[in-house]
């Protein structure tokens, strides 16, 4: 509940000022957010996500420690093809704050806020080579869903960026795609 806390101060923070570096939980312990997650909801501005989001299953997502402070994110969801996936390299930069580079640019990853064993919420942001930037908010369980009062503060955080409901996906449950399976 404390984690709750933090999160609704943050959303205050930063409704307050504008901010490129986003605050990442105090403490933060890679090692603790390592193994299966559920993608439990995202919202996002870029007009891909806003494109698919009614057809996206709920993803899988595996957290694992690398040898270089990095955390290795594999992510799997079912699709009318089968089981698809990707990963990533999240590369270390401090506490909680972590980047990876893919075809669009290069992305910062930080984790807000997690107790580690219901619940984390990531924040990412891209600049592209068109330079709009895009952010992504995801909300991750240990199980398929979460309470209502983490749903809560998860929308107030995501409205805290201007994004609204048409920018926000619940997933809906699917046939499970575990990553390394595909």
């Amino acid at each position: 509940m404390a984690i709750l806390f933090q999160i609704t101060g943050l959303v205050l923070f930063l409704c307050l000022q504008v901010r490129a570096d986003i605050p990442a939980q105090k403490d933060f312990k890679p090692d603790k957010i390592t193994g299966k997650w559920y993608s439990v909801a995202a919202a996002s501005n870029c007009t891909e996500f806003l494109k698919m989001k009614d057809s996206m299953t709920r993803p899988i997502i595996l957290f694992q420690n690398e040898p270089d402070n990095s955390l290795k994110c594999s992510i799997a969801y079912m699709t009318p093809k089968g089981c698809q996936g990707m990963s990533f390299s999240y590369k270390f930069v401090s506490e909680g704050h972590y980047t990876y580079t893919d075809p669009r640019g290069n992305t910062a990853v930080t984790f807000v806020g997690t107790d580690y064993t219901s619940f984390a919420l990531e924040f990412a942001a891209t600049v592209p080579k068109n330079g709009q930037k895009i952010i992504m908010i995801k909300l991750y369980g240990r199980e398929k869903s979460l309470p209502k009062d983490v749903r809560d503060q998860f929308e107030k955080f995501v409205f805290g960026f201007g994004l609204n409901k048409h920018h926000l996906i619940y997933f809906p449950d699917a046939e499970e795609c575990v990553p390394g399976t595909f």
